[in-house]
């Protein structure tokens, strides 16, 4: 694995002048001495005197563009007085209003301007000053070699005149180009005795600037503790003599370094305290640092579309302001996101733009960041030799610096190198080096990662029990940086440490250590959406503490005896494949995990290998990649964005666009076209999956006029979803392959594709066929199964044995994220069971079917299509409604605000509509609802996240609800967000389902329930009649039962 560098452009106070911001002028201020006596000369200079008085106040003010008409005004006084040092004090304090305002060309010439004239009237001190400022101006600009040629006559004439305040703050500012130019231990010693001289005068504020800079060094050498005691100090300062800017400067500096610890709630709550100042300030150039620091924080997270964002409003604003170091440092961080999506050609574009800037201005320690991650890429890239290249490059310069935890980043990234090629004992080498020094600097994340990296090494050498003590000492350091995070960025950065849990699992089999390697995959997933579930429960119930530690062996067996079920457990495992000459991964093997009710535990292993290879030459053969192929489709982005959208949504299986376009030829078709970007499934990285097939328009020859549309959004997806693995292809052809379609939705095109029993059969022998004799052989007994990845998306109840059975023939069939959300969910139940103690009112029953639809946009930039009616979900939820003696809520007065005042009330919630699915974070997964007023009706999983329910079942008769984006912590989507508002049973579709046999399936199921409250059976039964009618599993086979049964 490789770790990217990160630089910030210096968040350091750069002094003008002096430490504080306030406006510097001769001690004299202005001269009134020798002029004439005249009354209107006299005027004349009382009111520039007053005039500069009130320029200063609206300087000190931050009322800049009224302090320069001000000073503007001033200027033509002493102008027309001929007083040359007068007008050189002025010009120079238009040059600070200029360099305040981030317009620099302007500070330049006026500060020019001055400096010629302090020199003329031999006014030394003024003269220092200016050179000072001028210097100042250059370092902003990322031009060190000048500001520090006009820093160092600066300081002689500081010197010379004997201003030792002037003296401490010059030595500050050349200490400050060092440490740009990554000369860390020239720059410490500078602001040692600038820190000396201010101290000796007892200037407050100039001693918290340098003491933050001081401390910044230490944060750019990767010695972290040293450099917070710094930063703490400097912070104390500025608090305590109200200066606003050091303030933010140090907050943000601090957060930096939390950010390198990896603590990254503390790190964003002190990056946003300093945005908020700076905003308020209107400080546009420090704004762009902070910036800068936070989309850091979010890439660490494994938030890339997120860090991006960031990335790009910090480098407009360092162009705004010409700020070419920044400029450099961000081209390079938004390389790092391009290279973590696998988008290396883009990547290394930026990359060598921030190279060519880095060299620019002179900055090594930046240049050694940037020759590392050309590094990174070209080992991506399977360049090996060219990576090792730019690392070697790359770390003369971080031990020429002294940036320790550089040093020790690059040390990973080349051990990572003779990792992939094979040369085990000299990454082992590399990588204990860079243990000591993520040690040495208390980087935690990096400590963690370089664990994980030597287990993975450890492993492959056939050494277990090394690889084992490595990988559970790489968990130990990982898991308490997840404390404190959000709920969404503990489920993105989960995923970033999920490889460590699935090469410890190996480990431990590899040792025959199965049921200790079932305890790591059950703590390797939902373990955000364990503790938000404990979190909640934990609120509901104050004298009961929900424990969240990951569940041992034995308390498994428990919850298996107290669910009375048996639990199956699937972990993919990823093994690395010579691809085209690329390194990439795809699953390996499957493991499998059966826990009876009696506390048996047995474990199996499916190898997957061959199944692969299969699969990837058949999906060759599918998608060919030759000459004539490509020119039947050209400028496809151009042409769908032109194409207008006609007709409503369908599914368009066949994930070969090309192949599309051939078969409307093949039919006749003289033209077909505005086929656009397919997903990407590459590698085992994040993948930014762009807007897929927008729009197939084609004539016949006979003049028919077909408009096929669906879409997808940008999503940056992990190895854990859908990255172009052998289950997502496997699990989206079986789901095509029953022609799965869209309630209310008329047709499908199905395209080439191998019968529905056939993928059925498929995934029976792959995930039931090698535990086929450890299931129950009553059909009436309950089997639970925790999927991963896109095991999630498949119909167990449809699963097919040789002879053709369907698996809820045979068994009784519940799903769940996890075995410990099973223990929280029951839980749940005894909760609500408390608040419910009667039998089942009519008027605790909340029936919804067929609301007056709302407009959604079927395309992100088209006008919004209202929602096709839902005829046969209405008639659906009048039946149920009459069965538990109740009324449905239908039309236009089923909106949003009336149901959910209803929700918070109900006991068993039916909901028959329209479901929204939207992978970009899943928490955008939306139930339709009728709009009213300014409220567009959408349900979404987000706002139920807010609720607090105490219904016994929900049941989402809609489109796609068990859908969301898949994660290590499950599927993020409506049912996670209603296990979570307090519903212990769910019952979600995996699918768009048809709408005359979801009524008949939804009828049925809620006569079974009135019977037998065994939710599971009542859906078992509800399926095994329903496909007596309608034999197809896509009308019966969709819907899932998520937590408890009874």
């Amino acid at each position: 694995m490789h770790r990217h560098f990160f630089r910030i452009s210096l968040v350091t106070a750069t002094l003008f002048l002096s430490v504080t911001s306030t406006l510097q002028l001769p001690r004299t201020g202005l001269n009134s001495g020798g002029m004439a006596i005249a009354q209107t000369i006299f005027d004349q200079i009382a009111e520039a005197q007053r005039l500069f008085r009130v320029g200063e106040e609206q300087y000190n003010q931050r009322q800049y563009r009224e302090a320069l008409e001000t000073f503007q005004q001033v200027l033509v006084i002493v102008r027309a007085l001929g007083n040359r040092q007068d007008e050189g004090t002025t010009l120079h304090a238009i040059g600070q209003v200029y360099r305040r305002l981030e317009q620099y060309p302007q500070a330049l010439e006026f500060y020019e301007q001055a400096l010629v004239i302090h020199k003329q009237v031999g006014d030394k001190a003024q003269e220092g000053t200016a050179l000072s400022n001028i210097g100042g101006v250059y370092n902003r600009l990322g031009q060190y070699s000048q500001a520090l040629k006009l820093y160092k006559q600066a300081l002689a004439i500081t010197k010379q005149v004997g201003d030792k305040a002037q003296e401490g703050t010059t030595l500050n500012n050349i200490g400050g180009v060092y440490e740009s130019l990554g000369q860390y231990s020239q720059a410490l010693k500078l602001y040692k005795q600038a820190l000396a001289i201010h101290k000796q005068m007892g200037k407050k504020a100039q001693e918290g600037t340098i003491l933050n800079n001081i401390g910044l060094v230490y944060s750019n050498l990767g010695q972290y503790p040293q450099a917070l005691k710094f930063l703490e100090q400097a912070l104390a300062i500025s608090k305590q003599v109200g200066n606003k800017a050091g303030d933010s400067t140090t907050l943000a500096n601090i957060g930096n370094i939390y950010s390198e610890l990896g603590q990254y709630p503390q790190a964003l709550k002190f990056l946003s305290q300093a945005l908020v100042i700076t905003k308020k300030m209107g400080n546009k150039a420090e704004e762009g640092p902070i910036i800068n620091i936070i989309g850091k924080v979010y890439y660490k997270l494994g938030q890339y579309p997120q860090a991006l964002k960031f990335y790009e409003q910090a480098l407009a604003i360092y162009k705004q302001v010409g700020d070419k170091a920044g400029e450099g440092i961000t081209l390079s961080n938004i390389g790092n996101v391009y290279s973590q999506l696998g988008q290396y050609p883009q990547a290394l574009k930026f990359y060598e733009h921030a190279l060519v800037i880095t060299k620019q201005v002179g900055n090594k320690a930046e240049e050694g960041t940037t020759l590392s991650n050309i590094g990174d890429v070209y080992s991506e890239l399977g360049q090996y030799s060219q990576a090792l290249k730019f690392f070697s490059q790359a770390l003369a310069i971080k031990k020429q610096v002294g940036n320790k935890a550089g040093e020790g980043t690059t040390l990973s990234n080349i051990g990572g190198v003779y990792s992939r090629l094979g040369q085990y004992s000299q990454a082992l080498k590399f990588f204990e080096h860079t243990l000591v020094i993520t040690k040495q600097v208390g980087n935690k994340a990096g400590e963690g990662l370089t664990l994980h990296n030597l287990g993975h090494v450890y492993y492959h050498l056939g050494q277990y029990d090394n690889a084992e003590k490595r990988l559970f000492a790489a968990i130990s350091v990982q898991e308490p940086l997840r404390s404190g995070l959000r709920d969404a960025d503990k489920i993105s950065f989960f995923d970033t440490q999920a490889n460590t849990y699935r090469f410890l699992q190996q480990s431990l089999v590899a040792q025959n250590k199965t049921n200790a390697a079932l305890e790591i995959s059950e703590r390797g997933r939902a373990r955000a959406f364990i503790e938000l579930l404990a979190s909640r429960l934990s609120t509901n119930n104050s004298n009961n503490q929900i424990s969240i530690k990951p569940p041992n062996i034995g308390q498994i067996q428990q919850i298996a005896k107290l669910q009375n079920a048996t639990l199956v457990q699937y972990s993919i495992i990823y093994d690395f494949f010579k691809i085209q000459g690329k390194e990439q991964g795809r699953e390996s093997e499957l493991f499998i995990w059966v826990v009876k009710p009696t506390g048996e535990v047995a474990f199996r292993r499916v190898n997957l290998k061959p199944l692969w290879q299969k699969q990837n030459t058949s999906l060759k053969n599918l998608a060919p990649n030759s000459p004539s192929v490509a020119p039947v489709v050209p400028n496809l982005p151009e042409i769908a964005q032109s194409a207008p959208v006609v007709g409503q949504e369908v599914i368009i299986p066949n994930r070969n666009f090309y192949a599309i376009a051939l078969i409307f030829l093949s039919l006749g078709c003289l033209i077909a076209i505005a086929i656009c970007y397919k997903r990407s499934r590459l590698s085992t990285k994040h993948r930014w999956l762009f807007p897929s097939l927008l729009l197939v328009c084609a004539t016949t020859s006979t003049g028919g006029l077909f408009f096929l549309m669906t879409r997808t959004t940008a999503i940056a997806q992990s190895p854990n979803s859908r990255d172009g693995s052998l289950f997502a292809q496997l699990v989206d052809d079986t789901r095509e392959s029953i022609e799965t379609s869209d309630r209310g939705l008329g047709f499908v095109f199905k395209g080439q594709k191998a019968k529905g029993s056939d993928r059925l059969k498929q995934l029976h022998e792959i995930l039931i066929q090698p535990i086929d004799d450890l299931l129950p052989k009553d059909p009436n007994a309950h089997v639970i199964f925790i999927p991963q990845s896109s095991l999630f998306l498949v119909p167990f109840p449809a699963l097919q044995d040789k002879t053709g059975k369907y698996l809820i023939e045979k068994h009784t069939i519940l799903t769940a994220p996890s075995i410990q959300v099973l223990q929280l969910t029951r839980q749940q139940k005894q909760r609500v069971g408390k608040i419910h103690k009667s039998p089942l009112q009519g008027k605790e029953a909340l029936i919804v079917g067929n609301p007056t639809m709302p407009k959604v946009a079927p395309v992100i930039g088209q006008p919004e299509q209202q929602l096709p009616s839902l005829p046969g979900a209405e008639a659906e939820a009048r039946a149920i409604a009459s069965m538990l003696k109740t009324q449905a809520i239908t039309g236009s007065v089923a909106t949003k605000p009336a149901i959910l005042e209803k929700m918070n009330k109900a006991r068993i919630i039916h909901l028959a509509t329209h479901g929204l699915f939207d992978d970009i974070r899943g928490l955008d997964s939306a139930i339709a609802l009728a709009p009213s007023g300014r409220d567009n009706g959408l349900l979404t999983a987000e706002q139920i996240l807010d609720l607090n329910l105490n219904a016994e079942l929900v049941v989402l008769s809609a489109c796609d609800t068990g859908r969301g984006k898949i994660t290590g912590d499950g599927v993020v989507g409506l049912s996670r967000s209603l296990i979570s508002a307090g519903v212990p049973s769910v019952v979600v579709s995996l699918w768009s389902v048809p709408d005359a046999p979801t009524a008949d399936l939804m009828s049925e199921f809620y006569r079974n329930f009135q019977q037998n409250s065994d939710k599971a059976a009542a859906l078992r039964g509800a399926m095994l009649t329903t496909m007596k009618q309608h034999p197809n599993p896509r009308d019966w086979a969709a819907f899932t039962l998520i937590g408890e049964s009874h």
